[in-house]
């Protein structure tokens, strides 16, 4: 079963391979996940952190490189702040999503830029990241929600 990629687009001179068969879907359930992932990602790169939110599970728990492990959703303040500061753009590439039964496993691939929102439409990203992901989807009775995340740095231009 194929699903459908997320967008990928150019940033700077990095490109995420776009590999026409898609993303890996061992389900139904798994193109549920598949949506839940477009929307979210959707929803960080318009800015919208409530919409964001809305995936996040309240007990999750993020593991960041070089950083201590944190659990709890992070507050809708926090998030509007970080939005407020700077343009945020995320394009991924979910090379597979496995689910079954209420629990469901992403990974794939990624590029973020962050952009000062004082700077012009001619200044480059203040930060470009390339990087790897694995992520644990829960079931609710309100949709999916990520449960577990974590990421680390990729240097290759794919």
């Amino acid at each position: 079963m194929t699903g459908k990629c997320l967008k990928v687009e150019i940033v700077d001179d990095f490109e995420v391979s776009d590999k026409a068969q898609g993303p890996r879907l061992n389900s139904l359930l798994a193109e549920d996940v598949l949506r839940a992932v477009q929307a979210q990602t959707e929803a960080y790169n318009r800015g919208d952190a409530a919409a964001f939110l809305e995936f996040l599970a309240e007990d999750r728990i993020v593991m960041t490189p070089n950083q201590e492990s944190r659990q709890g959703r992070t507050s809708l303040a926090d998030m509007q702040d970080l939005f407020d500061q700077a343009q945020h753009r995320a394009d991924v590439r979910v090379e597979e999503i496995v689910a079954e039964g209420d629990w469901a496993f992403e990974w794939g691939t990624g590029v973020g830029s962050l952009s000062p929102k004082t700077a012009s439409e001619h200044d480059d990203p203040a930060g470009i990241y390339r990087y790897n992901y694995l992520r644990i989807w829960r079931r609710s009775a309100e949709g999916w929600k990520v449960a577990r995340s974590i990421w680390n740095g990729n240097a290759s231009k794919g």
